[in-house]
């Protein structure tokens, strides 16, 4: 009986390393729909503290200054402590890492070092609760055209598990990929991933929503639909 199809839109370093973490349990097709393109490093010697809410920062500032860094995610809190910076907070998410910000103010500015595209307002919403922040733009997410191989596996006949990781990976997946035939289930970050996904009235064989949104969680997710899809096709099958 064949694997289960996975189609990985993640940039590539985080689509590798998923693709390495479920090796053997699907057929594993990579395009990229988002290319992350640095930006010229800004000076930090005005920041009192840094806020990374992804990895990606850290591709255009490879090198920290000693600074306090309140981070979203166990990856970025790992590249932060890499590039010498001191990591102070780990976050699950972005509401808990508001959380946790605003019930310790930090004297002088905090810097928000971001992409150009980012959910969620964090330095408005800190600053909105009395705390001085500021935001640097480090990178461009651009989007990216799906290759031949992923619009081949779109096209066929035979079930693809998609994991999505944002609003916007979303929106660029429904615009990239049209005269999809193959049912299609949809592993979704949070809630907001999963409403963009289906905008203008896309259909999905199935919707699941990690149970939180982090990595580990999205694998434990890909995982769980990986198997619910090899039990219906085998169930179909008579196998």
């Amino acid at each position: 009986m064949p694997l289960p199809q996975l189609l990985l839109t993640r940039p590539a370093p985080e689509a590798a390393r998923l693709a390495a973490a479920l090796q053997g349990r699907a057929e594993i097709v990579i395009s990229p729909l988002m290319r992350i393109v640095p930006l010229d490093p800004p000076d930090l010697s005005g920041a009192a503290g840094l806020i990374l809410t992804s990895p990606n920062a850290l591709r255009a500032v490879p090198h920290l200054p000693a600074l306090p860094c309140y981070v979203v995610g166990p990856r970025t809190a790992q590249a932060a402590e890499a590039a010498g910076g001191h990591v102070a907070l780990v976050a699950e998410d972005a509401e808990t890492l508001l959380a946790g910000l605003t019930a310790r103010p930090s004297a002088g500015p905090l810097w928000h070092l971001r992409g150009e595209h980012a959910r969620g307002d964090v330095a408005g919403r800190l600053r909105a609760a009395g705390m001085t922040v500021e935001e640097r733009i480090l990178y461009r997410q651009e989007a990216t055209e799906l290759s031949a191989a992923a619009l081949d596996v779109l096209r066929g006949s035979r079930p693809v598990v998609l994991p999505l990781y944002s609003p916007r990976s979303a929106q660029i997946f429904l615009s990239a990929a049209p005269g999809v035939r193959a049912p299609l289930h949809l592993v979704a970050l949070s809630p907001a991933v999963a409403e963009a996904a289906q905008v203008g009235g896309a259909s999905w064989a199935s919707v699941t929503v990690a149970a939180r949104p982090e990595g580990d969680a999205m694998r434990r997710a890909t995982e769980g639909r990986l198997d619910a899809v090899a039990r219906l096709e085998a169930g179909r099958r008579g196998v």
